[in-house]
């Protein structure tokens, strides 16, 4: 099992008092508290909790535990960049020559010192530079920072939940966890990977050489490396979509295959019910991994599965436009036979695509409507479940 980078193993300094005032100042930009709607809020509003609605628009982002929870969040889990180009952005609000810089003309004022720090700015003129800063494309750090800030940020707001399994904000926004469902309704037996499966992080150096053996594997303690040697044919690294296929492939030819996944393995009754310990144990850098310009945030599975374990079911193959890109403009030939069109469709087998359903979930029968009223074309995703699967939640 591997482990997410964690910044603070490179000896980063404490987060100032100055800096938390910018991240509280910035996070109440993203999301400042609003005058309640009295017309939805009137008799005639059918919101079954009205209090908890009038909460959520008094909610602040400067007001809630929520910012400390971010910038740890963001210590814990983000890549180096990202963290450095977060900090540098926090340091410079914190100054008023640093908020002239980011911020521009938004801070000048017409009496001494002339300049305002990012957290004396009004909320309106926060929100302009924040509006400002996530379309510069001329400072990509910066960009990227304002990004990962307000990525983390909601984030945090969201999936919090108390010791008791519940966020303030839920109720407002009418989501509910069915802690019934993660109940399970028999013991479970052996999990469908444990033949094969040695979990490296719960084994010992005096134990780790036994199980493997057990497992069918030859192996040996190497004592002038300190290491143990396995014998086996392949090596494959990672277990998702392409990994599992290849594994499958050598294996079926005769080879000893040994797959290398520094995720954890959970299975159905491991699953947490709640969004952000899910991403957590599920996704690679917790589910909040930026691209270096913070154009895209980047959710990829880090468990045994990989993205097999953490996709909705979508099985999309590669587009004729795709193929035909790979195979011309970039020069990889394989994209343009016929033999890797054969690939997919004995992917599709294997894994039991359907193209329809029989009965749809709530949400999608409402973006069907809503694409279908604004006339916008809808067709089916492939899925790799039984056409008669329904669970709500699909």
């Amino acid at each position: 099992m591997g482990n997410h980078t964690d910044t603070r193993s490179f000896g980063h300094r404490e987060v100032t008092a100055a800096e938390m005032e910018s991240l509280a100042s910035f996070c109440e930009a993203v999301l400042p508290p609003v005058p309640h709607p009295e017309e939805l809020l009137g008799e005639d509003d059918h919101h079954p909790n009205k209090e908890a609605l009038r909460s959520f628009y008094s909610s602040s982002g400067s007001q809630t535990p929520v910012a400390r929870q971010t910038i740890d969040l963001i210590i814990k889990r983000g890549t180096m960049e990202a963290y450095l180009a977060t900090r540098l952005v926090l340091f410079l609000l914190a100054t008023r020559l640093g908020t002239l810089l980011i911020c521009g003309t938004e801070c000048l004022v017409s009496s001494w010192p002339f300049v305002e720090k990012f957290s004396e700015l009004s909320v309106e003129k926060r929100e302009r530079v924040l509006q400002k800063q996530f379309r510069n494309w001329f400072f990509t750090p910066i960009r990227a920072a304002f990004v990962y800030i307000k990525v983390a940020f909601l984030f945090c707001f969201f999936s919090r939940v108390s010791p008791n399994g519940e966020n303030p904000a839920w109720e407002a926004i009418g989501y509910h966890v069915n802690l019934d469902e993660k109940k399970p309704s028999e013991p479970q037996k052996e999990r469908p990977l444990e033949k094969g499966m040695v979990e490296t992080m719960k084994e010992t150096e005096q134990t780790l050489l036994e199980s493997l053996t057990q497992k069918g594997l030859k192996a040996d303690y190497d004592k002038d490396q300190d290491a143990i040697r396995i014998k086996c044919d392949a090596v494959v690294v990672g277990s998702g979509s392409g990994g599992g296929v290849a594994a499958s492939v050598l294996a079926k030819a005769g080879l000893k295959v040994v797959v290398m996944e520094k995720g954890s393995y959970y299975t159905e009754s491991d699953y947490p019910p709640f969004e952000g310990h899910g991403m957590d144990k599920l996704y690679e850098n917790g589910g909040i991994l930026p691209s270096i310009d913070g154009d895209l945030m980047i959710l990829a599975g880090a468990t045994v599965g990989g993205g097999s374990a953490v996709n909705w079911s979508a099985c999309i193959k590669t587009p004729k436009s795709v193929l035909q890109e790979w195979s011309e403009d970039h020069k990889i030939p394989l994209f343009g036979t016929k033999e890797y069109v054969s690939a997919m469709d004995l992917v599709w087998k294997r894994m039991g695509v359907t193209e329809t359903c029989e009965r749809e979930g709530f949400q999608n029968q409402v973006l069907r409507k809503g694409c279908e009223n604004l006339g916008i074309n809808v067709q089916n995703v492939a899925r790799n479940s039984s056409e008669r699967h329904y669970c709500g939640s699909c």
